[in-house]
């Protein structure tokens, strides 16, 4: 039970993750309305810079402590998919369109698709690479016998 905790609660902050990215992509125009400032572009295209930086790592690091050497943690490849869509609804109820103005561009929701077809292949590599790393670390502890 505890393993399926841990691997729903890595699920869910990879999509909170790639919830934020998204919403920084399409959102620049209310952004910029409600904050005032005019360099708005510059500002999140710095901080999805960062986010995309530090995710990977910080994700790899979680991954490692929390499931170790279990093979479910490959699932978290698709398992974020459900917490992605809950927080699409759940933003979309609270902060609807009002103003048609603030509609993204058509190109956005392409390149929310590309990206979307990208993370599991970047979960299942930070999976790969935990997996590389547990076994080179615990080749040296054990002894294997045939």
């Amino acid at each position: 039970m505890r393993t399926f905790l841990k691997l729903n609660l890595i699920s869910m902050l990879y999509a909170i993750t790639f919830f934020i990215l998204t919403e920084l992509l399409v959102n620049v125009y209310r952004l910029e309305r409600l904050s005032g400032y005019e360099h708005m572009n510059t500002l999140i295209d710095g901080v999805m810079l960062i986010i995309m930086i530090l995710a990977p790592v910080a994700f790899y690091y979680l991954t490692q402590r929390l499931l170790r050497q279990r093979k479910s943690k490959y699932a978290a490849a698709f398992l974020w998919i459900p917490y992605y869509v809950l927080a699409i609804g759940a933003f979309a109820l609270m902060l609807p369109l009002t103003d048609p103005q603030e509609q993204p561009l058509p190109a956005a929701g392409l390149i929310i698709i590309a990206l979307g077809l990208l993370l599991p292949v970047l979960i299942t590599m930070i999976n790969v690479a935990t997996t590389i790393h547990s076994d080179a670390k615990g080749s040296g502890t054990r002894t294997r016998h045939f």
